[in-house]
């Protein structure tokens, strides 16, 4: 299982990219973000 905390910006881009392929299955992925934290493009 791994998981990362988006309580504030990503700190980089290459480290949620590391974090988010690190594990087997989409299942084990846990990301946390703020209400209204995210952007889209």
């Amino acid at each position: 299982m791994a998981g990362i905390g988006l309580r504030e910006e990503c700190f980089s881009h290459g480290q949620f990219y590391v974090t988010c392929f690190r594990v087997s299955f989409t299942s084990s992925l846990v990301i946390l973000a703020q209400k209204g934290n995210t952007k889209k493009k």
